[in-house]
């Protein structure tokens, strides 16, 4: 039987590089660490061999003038002088912390967490089909009722679809605000002379570079909610039998035997999975237990929108600090330095705005792009055997009709005390009982937003090879048969 199953090397195995959020993003600050660090050391040697021959410096007499005549290159080589040390440190930090990454990914294993609310596992395989749409906020269901698709998305994907969507009402109001504020500052000049008589006047130039900048992450961040809506429905497929028991054990006994015979489906040399019993409420006695073997992962194909934020992020940065480095803007003649100020004044600041803008919109993708990249997709057989005593199980859930969760919400909850109808039967252990046994399974496809994260189910399918092994595995405890042949009594034992 477990021939059929995957090599416990599989279950283990590193991700391809390729898909390994960690590691792909590391190399790219690698890249983008070194570019920054060459601009940074070039920029600075060009600006030594420009100021060497003033070494050593002496102040002359007239140096207040000096400085306020040579105000532009002395404030644009401060700048560029500030803004290469910051590439050359903030550079090698990210290059030293990118390689760290790199080879930590290939050092880390992937290892499955447990699936998030065993009942939720339950309900969606009673339903024949994970369905998270009605767990959604207020705000989700409306997008649900909206684009049909969203309801059918796993808690992963939407709780990462509802951060892009956020991060999209936030650039909006940014970019009103940054509507207000310019238009605040060119009537204030009028403002002030009407009410208070100064004659100030400044030059207010077209804020559209950054328009277009928050324009440009608002569609990145469209696009990657696109990527995160699955457009295609869920096989949404499971395997069902109900059989008739009776026997002079109690449910739980059979269970239990159950819970060692599913066991088998565990590769050799993997950890066996806990069995979860669980427990309906209202419904008399019915209880059951849930059980994973070990789940590996699936084949990989990261989301295109991960793949997209790449390039975003080495050219926002390096262009951003380029910028910055290489700050040179063209002014126009002046005389003093109240004039300079008025004339370009807010021109300096809404280009250093927006390169700094830019360095913070390739940090920005980057997170975005290592978490799309963590998505994991994990395939496993998952089995759920449950009873009821005194009741057939088909009046309540039919065999072959999926169940609507909207009209028929089961009421699973995990057993977390001793079963009282096992304290009962105890008293009196050869009275017969009678009860309703049904099992559903399928293979289990689940994702987590990462290695250690709960995972969810997105998809069940069914498979031929483990229906053979189930029906092997039902006729188990219907073989098994105890007799006590003799009792050895043993007297109390003393020393010496």
């Amino acid at each position: 039987m477990r021939e059929t199953m995957p090599h416990t090397s599989e279950l283990s195995k590193n991700l391809p590089f390729w898909s390994d959020g960690k590691a792909v993003t590391g190399m790219v600050f690698v890249l983008t660490g070194a570019i920054l660090c060459w601009e940074g050391l070039l920029n600075l040697r060009s600006l030594w061999i420009q100021f060497q021959p003033f070494f050593p410096l002496a102040l002359p007499s007239n140096v207040s003038h000096l400085i306020i005549n040579s105000f532009p290159v002395i404030l644009n080589t401060m700048i560029s002088t500030i803004a290469s040390f910051c590439a050359i440190l903030v550079g090698s930090a990210w290059a030293f912390a990118g390689l760290l990454d790199v080879v930590r990914g290939r050092r880390r294993r992937s290892a499955p967490a447990d699936l998030h609310k065993p009942e939720w596992v339950v309900e969606s395989l009673i339903s024949a089909q994970p369905k998270y749409g009605r767990s959604f906020s207020l705000l989700g269901r409306i997008w649900t009722f909206l684009v049909p698709q969203i309801s059918y998305m796993s808690p992963v994907r939407y709780q990462l679809f509802r951060e892009v969507l956020r991060s999209v009402l936030k650039i909006a109001f940014l970019a009103f605000s940054l509507v207000i504020a310019v238009h605040l500052l060119r009537s204030l000049p009028s403002v002030l002379n009407k009410s208070f008589h100064l004659g100030i006047s400044f030059s207010i130039p077209s804020p559209s570079p950054l328009y277009c900048l928050l324009g440009l992450i608002a569609l990145i961040d469209l696009l990657i909610a696109a990527s995160l809506v699955s457009f295609r429905r869920g096989s949404g497929s499971r395997s069902v039998q109900t059989v008739q028991v009776r026997g002079s054990g109690d449910p739980n006994l059979f269970l239990a035997l159950l819970e060692e015979s599913l066991k088998l489906l565990t590769p050799k040399g993997c950890p066996v999975g806990r069995p979860m019993r669980l427990e309906q409420k209202g419904v008399g006695m019915s209880r059951g237990t849930l059980m994973e073997n070990c789940p590996r992962i699936a084949r990989i194909r990261s989301l295109s929108a991960s793949y997209l934020c790449l390039p975003l992020v080495i050219l926002s940065i390096t262009v951003g600090f380029s910028s910055l480095i290489r700050f040179q803007p063209q002014i126009s003649a002046y005389g003093e330095l109240t004039e300079f100020l008025s004339k370009h004044g807010v021109e300096y600041v809404f280009q250093v705005s927006f390169s700094v803008g830019l360095i913070f919109t390739g940090i920005y993708f980057s997170s975005w792009s290592e978490r799309l990249f963590n998505i994991r997709k994990f395939r496993s057989d998952i089995v759920f055997c449950s009873i009821r005593a005194h009741e057939n199980f088909s009046d309540v859930y039919p065999v072959n009709e999926t169940v609507n969760l909207k009209k028929h919400v089961t009421t699973w909850r995990i057993l977390q005390e001793v079963d009282e109808h096992f304290v009962g039967w105890e008293k009196k252990p050869k009275d017969s009982q009678f009860f309703s046994l049904q099992i559903l399974w399928a293979e289990m496809i689940s994702e987590s937003m990462g290695n250690g994260e709960p995972r969810f189910v997105i998809d069940l399918q069914t498979s031929e090879s483990l229906d053979r092994q189930i029906w092997t595995i039902m006729d188990i405890p219907f073989s098994v048969n105890f007799e006590r042949i003799a009792t050895e009594s043993v007297g109390p034992q003393t020393n010496g």
